[in-house]
């Protein structure tokens, strides 16, 4: 060690003051004059750091630390000197003798020894702490970036109060609720469950296997609308808080084309079923009918069973009607397809609704300009909407607004998954009412033959199953939209016809 008078201490007293606590340390403890020169270093400096204490004495200390913080360093010292009393730490980087940099935690006070000022610096080698919680900022940066960039509606709430601590870009764009709105919102605030019970079963679930696995549960987003999600949950710790992992797919539209080809296979099914009976009981009719009239022709009007022969034969072709019906539900009527002008189609189709409807009921057309040439047969066509203006007026029974509309309408690939239709040119026939409106849970049942919402003997729920069957055997897609009390639309997809109409 220097002598008294140029480091301001005596090097037996620093042995007696320092050889106890100071030589048996992990950590360095170091000395700095006013001048920032080492005037004493520990044992400890050896095994830490590889220099022997005599090459570091009377050395600058800010020789021993990275460039890039060394006047961090010198400014702290000569606060502490100015002063003259505080304790300061920070960390920064100290050159090991091998020439690598280890992070180093650095603690100094302003002391006096001898009347002479002087730094104790303790210094402690933190490169593994630092690099573990380097790794570690690195590994929660990842994990934020997953989070956020996860397609997925992800989200992280505290399991006891709902509110959200973290959410993701997908699960913003799917509620529309903005993230300045939602974090430190409850889910119950922006009925994000809809019915308290979702959550409360879902709770119960997780909280049974502390994870779930595609847990099927619907969400409502801010504007009301309904999505199915399959869920993977799981209880995670944060800050001594439990809360809840949540990441969700949007399942609504496969849920909704699992629906559909339900629907689908069962009126399939049915239709098979109903074209066979009907092809069977017509071929019964044509008999009781063939004969019926035979037996008319040998009879003379005053005869007594004459009128009888007569009610035979009217209910014979009551019964043929209805056959009819259901062999074009069944799609195995006999059709013969023209290219029409649907235009001139509208014009005799609403004479025909005037006198069918009555006074009571207004009927409005809408048809596009350059409306496309259609593929259809026109008697079926003319038949199907009348068979809807029909149950129209029943829905109306004070009056209302009957309205028929024509638009041309491309469907692309993306619209042929929803509606079972291959992509071109349409055209899209709605026809809607300001009725009694249906029930959600008949609307997915009107299509199917003897379904009605109408009283026992009012109707034989045979129309829309018509409408159906024709609709479907000519290349198209029906589709019907209804709301209790506020009425009902009826809308027909049938395709553009590749000629031009005759004339």
């Amino acid at each position: 060690m220097a002598d008294e008078s140029s480091n301001g201490i005596n090097p037996i007293v620093a042995a007696d003051l320092f050889q106890t606590l100071v030589e048996n340390s992990l950590d360095v403890i170091t000395l700095l004059n006013e001048t920032g020169q080492i005037t004493y270093v520990s044992p400890a400096i050896t095994p830490v750091f590889g220099y022997q204490s005599e090459e570091l004495l009377n050395q600058r200390g800010r020789s021993f630390v990275h460039p890039d913080d060394q006047d961090t360093v010198v400014s702290l010292l000569l606060a502490l000197y100015k002063k003259k009393h505080g304790l300061s730490s920070m960390e920064v980087r100290f050159r090991h003798k091998d020439n690598t940099w280890h992070h180093i935690e650095l603690q100094a006070k302003y002391i006096e020894l001898k009347n002479a000022g002087q730094v104790l610096v303790n210094i402690r080698d933190i490169s593994k702490n630092h690099a573990i919680r380097v790794e570690l900022q690195q590994s929660n940066e990842l994990l934020q970036t997953a989070f956020h960039a996860n397609s997925n509606i992800c989200s992280i709430s505290n399991l006891k109060t709902g509110e959200y601590i973290d959410i993701n870009t997908a699960w913003t764009s799917a509620t529309k609720w903005s993230r300045s709105e939602a974090i430190n919102n409850t889910s119950r605030n922006m009925n994000i469950w809809g019915d308290a019970n979702s959550r409360k079963n879902f709770l119960a679930s997780l909280m049974a296997k502390n994870e779930l696995t595609q847990y099927e549960t619907i969400m409502t987003t801010r504007t009301g609308e309904k999505k199915v999600l399959l869920v993977d949950a799981k209880i995670i710790m944060i800050a001594d808080t439990q809360c809840i992992y949540f990441c969700g797919s949007d399942v609504t539209s496969t849920r909704r084309l699992e629906n559909q080809l339900r629907q689908s296979l069962k009126m399939e099914a049915v239709g098979q079923l109903t074209g066979g009976v009907a092809h069977d009981f017509n071929n019964l009719l044509s008999v009781i009918l063939g004969n019926a009239e035979l037996i008319k022709v040998s009879l003379d009007d005053e005869d007594e069973i004459a009128e009888e022969i007569e009610q035979i034969i009217k209910a014979t072709r009551r019964g043929s009607d209805l056959t009819q019906q259901l062999l074009a539900f069944s799609r195995t009527q006999t059709l013969i397809p023209t290219t029409v002008s649907l235009n001139h189609e509208i014009e005799k189709t609403v004479e025909l609704l005037k006198r069918s409807l009555g006074e009571n009921i207004k009927i409005q057309t809408n048809a596009e300009t350059n409306l496309w040439p259609c593929l259809i047969d026109p008697g079926q066509l003319q038949n199907a909407l009348l068979n809807l203006a029909l149950n129209a007026r029943d829905a109306m029974p004070n009056g209302g607004t009957l309205n028929i509309s024509y638009t041309n309408k491309v469907i692309s690939a993306v619209e042929d998954t929803e509606l079972d239709l291959m992509p071109g040119d349409y055209i899209c026939i709605t026809v809607s009412d300001n009725g009694v409106g249906i029930l959600p849970a008949e609307v997915a049942q009107v299509f199917e033959p003897f379904f009605t919402t109408k009283e026992v003997g009012e109707g034989t729920g045979l129309g829309l199953s018509m409408v159906f069957g024709f609709v479907k055997q000519s290349g198209g897609h029906v589709s019907i939209e209804s709301v209790k009390w506020q009425g009902t639309k009826v809308i027909i997809l049938l395709p553009k016809s590749n000629t031009q109409t005759p004339g």
